[in-house]
């Protein structure tokens, strides 16, 4: 499943419908995927963008520390200025039969030594697709208010809707959800023939001491779901348990 290369700083992920790549150095913490169900694609997925306010000029941007535990890969990002803050991601592969889906699962960690202005987290994805969807216009407390609300415009900001997006396109369908509340803010905007999402996480202040989660789950599935498809995975996800991290 996962296969972890220290030298290169990277972990492999091979699964039956998806084979793609985590790449682990601070500057360029990210997932790629080459390949779903046989089709080629190059998409730049959940590229963690870390604050590095205060980091002395020349300081060593790949400092990590990785391991693999069952299906979780941990990689833990010590404090790297005065502020103390630590980040840890948690890496979750995830196959499921109904919907056909494969991916991935990302748990954050945050805390701090001392008290940080606006030290956000922001989990980036780029990819060339046909069309971006959200997930319900009704009562943002309810995950299965479906209407598929197809993006036309620039730019979507989602801050009282369910947590989730989706793109479809010839690989079929990549959806991108988390729990409600874990992020502060999600925007998606189309970037020339891709789009690019956006999900931010502790945008005002972090105590000293406060231990912050975000969780989030990204994933393929070879057709093009509908709506209700992606809600029913969408409450697949929020009915599981909480990864445990450490």
């Amino acid at each position: 499943m996962w296969h972890l290369d220290t030298q290169r700083g990277t972990a492999d992920l091979e699964l039956p419908r998806l084979q793609g790549r985590v790449h682990l150095a601070r500057a360029d913490a990210r997932w790629s995927v080459a390949r779903v169900d046989g089709v080629h694609l190059d998409a730049r997925l959940l590229q963690l963008v870390l604050p590095d306010a205060g980091v002395p000029r020349g300081a060593s941007a790949d400092v990590w520390d990785g391991y693999i535990r069952f299906q979780d890969l941990f990689v833990t990002y010590p404090p790297r200025d005065a502020s103390g803050l630590s980040v840890q991601a948690c890496w979750r592969a995830i196959a499921d039969e109904c919907p056909p889906i494969a991916g991935v699962e990302l748990l954050l960690s945050l805390q701090t030594d001392g008290a940080i202005e606006r030290p956000a987290v922001r989990v980036v994805s780029m990819l060339a697709a046909d069309r971006a969807h959200r997930l319900g216009d009704g009562d943002p407390s309810d995950p299965r208010s479906t209407s598929d609300r197809g993006l036309r415009g620039e730019v979507l900001e989602t801050t009282e809707a369910p947590p989730v997006v989706w793109f479809t396109g010839r690989f079929g369908t990549y959806i991108e959800m988390a729990r409600a509340r874990d992020f502060d803010r999600t925007v998606v905007r189309r970037s020339g023939p891709s789009w690019e999402s956006t999900w931010i996480v502790n945008e005002e202040r972090l105590e000293k001491g406060v231990l912050r989660r975000a969780w989030m789950r990204a994933v393929f599935a070879p057709t093009l779901l509908t709506a209700d498809q992606v809600a029913s995975a969408y409450d697949s996800f929020l009915a599981q348990p909480l990864p445990l991290a450490t």
